[in-house]
């Protein structure tokens, strides 16, 4: 039967690219010789932030992040390599514009920031806060859905029947929403709740050590998920099956749950291990920088999913497969580094 995976598997291939990203920094910013090919890698930096904005942030943010560590242990990134870096992430926000100009005629960074936006508050609680507290004096379309508004961000940006949708979707919403998004960001009170908000929702997104959710879970039975949309919309005859397949829970579920125990202890011994590196490693230096590129990249991905978007096990998956890479890869390099023991001894010759 048709199922959901499709959709699941889209979203993958954009999410392994802040990895890519980063990756990719690094190794032009710390490969001691030059090459033409590490040309290569700035364009890869370029690439991985048009194929998911996010990483728009979060590559600069782990840049920055690796180059005050660097100074901290009194090794400074070669000013070349580092400008190198920072000049392909001004071209990422700088030519976006123009890249999307040329594909929709339409010049912009995101077309549809204040829906996510939005969708962000409605989650949060904050607009339904700053609906009851204005509504009288500042009038907006959103008044009258203020006591009905969907509980999470999914429902918000998807629902047939969410106010988004009623309105008349993004871009006849555009003006208000930036309106009220504006607004929640001048008031003192409103400012705590985004920073509270974006704090709380980060840390709840670092302790999500799951992967399996959208293998069994029950988001692909809504009607405003993409997948039931679709396959109502144009092969309504296949509803009954994928309603029933074992992935939208409809015939028991696919038993994956166990993905995520080995997810979850594949961080742990990581995160374990990278305690160890610190403490007894005899080059700690490098094993410090080397964890700070993996913990920085969980770090930052969190906050800027978390904050501008939603609290969703995928945001964490996403990125943090790159903390057991660097562990692992430190002790690779570990065990390359051991001195050989000399087998070759001479034994005298009897006279």
């Amino acid at each position: 039967p048709i199922t959901g995976l499709g959709w699941y598997a889209g979203q993958l291939v954009a999410d392994i690219f802040p990895v890519i990203g980063v990756l990719a920094m690094t190794v032009f910013l710390f490969t001691p010789e030059w090459r033409l090919s590490l040309i290569g890698l700035l364009l890869l930096v370029v690439f991985a932030c048009w194929v998911h904005l996010s990483d728009l942030l979060i590559l600069p943010l782990v840049f920055v992040s690796v180059v005050v560590a660097q100074r901290l242990i009194g090794r400074a990134i070669p000013i070349r390599r580092g400008m190198g870096v920072g000049l392909s992430l001004l071209l990422a926000w700088a030519a976006l514009p123009v890249a999307n100009k040329a594909v929709s005629g339409e010049a912009h960074i995101s077309r549809y920031s204040h829906v996510f936006m939005m969708s962000r508050l409605v989650e949060t609680g904050m607009l339904k806060t700053w609906l009851d507290e204005h509504c009288d004096t500042d009038p907006a379309r959103l008044c009258y859905y203020k006591d009905d508004l969907p509980r999470t961000n999914k429902a918000f940006m998807w629902g047939g029947e969410s106010p988004l949708a009623l309105e008349g979707g993004g871009r006849k919403v555009k003006e208000e929403y930036d309106r009220i998004i504006r607004a929640t960001w001048t008031e003192p009170k409103y400012i705590g709740m985004h920073i509270l908000g974006s704090l709380r929702s980060t840390a709840e997104l670092l302790g999500l050590w799951r992967i399996a959710d959208e293998l069994e879970g029950q988001f692909y039975r809504m009607d405003y998920s993409a997948p039931y949309g679709s396959i109502n919309s144009f092969v309504p005859e296949a509803m009954p099956a994928y309603l029933g397949s074992a992935q939208n829970t409809g015939a028991g579920t696919l038993g994956l749950r166990y993905l995520d125990r080995a997810y979850q202890l594949v961080l742990a011994i990581s995160l374990l291990t990278m305690v160890i590196l610190l403490i007894r490693s005899a080059s700690r230096k490098a094993s410090a920088i080397a964890l700070m590129v993996g913990g920085s990249t969980m770090l930052w991905g969190a906050w800027v999913c978390a904050s501008l978007s939603t609290v969703d096990s995928r945001f964490m998956g996403r990125t943090a497969w790159m903390l057991p890479v660097m562990v692992a890869l430190l002790i690779w390099k570990g065990q390359q580094e051991r001195p050989t023991r000399n087998n070759n001894s001479v034994i005298p010759e009897r006279g």
